[in-house]
């Protein structure tokens, strides 16, 4: 889901050696087993259509809060299932998993370049509240940060 998402807009070279180490066993495992992670996955006739990671991570300096926060660094639907409310029901999960916890916000980072993305988080109440950089490959880009709080 990654690559179609980005394939269009970067190099192979810099989609590939970037796909390699953030999507590879040893990293993806890494990830999900962080204390604090939680993945959530669509799936559809054995196929996983959708899927979202957040966990615990360094906030960013836009985010001016001590609360316990959570990540959405991952969040991805199948070009297939756009428009369809998959994205909404995978959103709605993360949003009931982060009520689980003690998080006072949810926070992303979305490439700049995607306004598709950046205006599916607005409709759903997130804001954008700094930049941060992002490198794929040998590309240096820059990610808006998208925040939502949530009440204790």
């Amino acid at each position: 889901m990654f690559r179609e998402t980005f394939a269009p807009h970067n190099t192979a070279e810099n989609m590939n050696q970037y796909a390699n180490k953030a999507f590879g066993p040893v990293s993806m495992a890494a990830r999900m087993s962080k204390p604090t992670a939680v993945t959530i996955a669509g799936e559809h006739q054995g196929d996983i259509v959708a899927y979202a990671l957040m966990f615990e991570a360094p906030l960013p300096d836009c985010i001016d809060t001590t609360a316990p926060t959570r990540f959405l660094e991952r969040f991805y639907v199948d070009s297939t299932w756009h428009g369809k409310g998959l994205a909404d029901r995978l959103l709605a999960a993360v949003r009931a998993a982060v009520l689980g916890t003690e998080a006072r916000h949810l926070w992303l980072p979305v490439w700049d370049q995607n306004p598709r993305a950046i205006r599916y988080y607005e409709k759903r109440g997130f804001t954008l509240c700094g930049t941060v950089d992002f490198t794929l490959g040998n590309d240096r880009q820059r990610d808006f940060v998208m925040a939502i709080p949530f009440k204790g």
